[in-house]
Formats: C-alpha cells, structure tokens, sequence
C-alpha cells in the first residue's frame, strides 16, 4: 500500500513540474490588437503604436499616423513582426522583421501602404527585448515595461518606462 502511495506521489509530483512550461506561450487572453496613440498639438496628428498579438505566439507592431485618434490611418512610418513568449508577467520579444520609412521618398512623413516601407538589416544584439506585461481593466488595457538599457542591445530597450495600451478589437 505504501509503495502504491509513493508511486502515485512520485507521479504527481512529475505532472506538476512539468505544467509550468504549458504556460510560456501563447496567452489567450492577449490574443488582439492594442494601441497607445498621442497627439503633435503644432501639426494635429497623431502617432499611433499598435501591437497586434496572435494565438501562434507571434506579434506585430506598427507605427501609424492619424488625423484624430480614432480615426482613419493616414499611412504608416514604421512595421516590425516577432515571436513573444509570457510567463506569468514576464514578456520577451524576438524581432524577425523590421520595415521602416525612407524619408526622402515620402517627406511627408508617412507611406500609405506598409509595401513602401523599407526593409532594415537586424544585428543579433538588437533582436530580443524582455520585459513586463499587465493585464489592466479585466484585459482592455495591458501596460508594457520593458527592461532600461542605454546600450541599446534590444529593440524596445529605450528607457521609455510604463506604456499602456487600449485594446482595441
């Protein structure tokens, strides 16, 4: 009977350490599309920062600019697209794609279509970016804080401090 006790121990003490690895990614609940937007008070326009999460474990994160902050996109400046993992809070980022403006082909600032921007070479010490991510307001705010490096070793290592972002879909 006690040998049958420790089997049985022995087996749930080997299912539960292996669960916590089940929770790394992805994370349902962020499945969707968040956005921090801000508006230039000389021009009217405003600069937009959305992160579009997906089931599979990758993300998207793009710069736009707007005329009123929920309104039409007038174009893009800048395009990136990773892979996340979240455990518990902790995030980390690993950039695959950069795309960003030329500004001598569109001096206006933006491109309207995310083709026109351009590709940009990624060095290994600025592709993975680690951080914090809450769940604010039972999921329609997430707030992100990523680790401070004046090294710039991370794409997201700007010393920026806590963002929140707005679900928006």
């Amino acid at each position: 009977m006690t040998k049958s006790l420790y089997y049985l121990f022995f087996a749930v003490l080997l299912f539960t350490s292996c669960k916590d690895e089940d929770d790394t990614v992805p994370q349902s609940f962020l499945n969707g599309t968040y956005e921090a937007a801000g508006e230039n008070t000389d021009t009217g326009i405003w600069y937009v920062s959305q992160y579009i999460f997906h089931a599979d474990g990758t993300y998207e994160y793009l710069h736009l600019l707007r005329d009123e902050k929920n309104g039409d996109d007038l174009g893009y400046w800048g395009y990136s697209k990773g892979s996340y993992s979240l455990r518990g809070e902790d995030l980390v980022l690993r950039l695959t794609e950069s795309f960003a403006l030329n500004h001598e082909d569109f001096p206006g600032g933006y491109a309207e279509r995310l083709e026109d921007l351009e590709a940009q070479g990624l060095s290994a010490d600025f592709v993975e970016s680690k951080g914090t991510l809450k769940r604010l307001d039972s999921g329609e705010k997430i707030s992100l804080l990523f680790e401070c490096n004046d090294m710039l070793s991370g794409y997201f290592s700007m010393c920026m401090g806590e963002l929140v972002y707005d679900r928006v879909d």
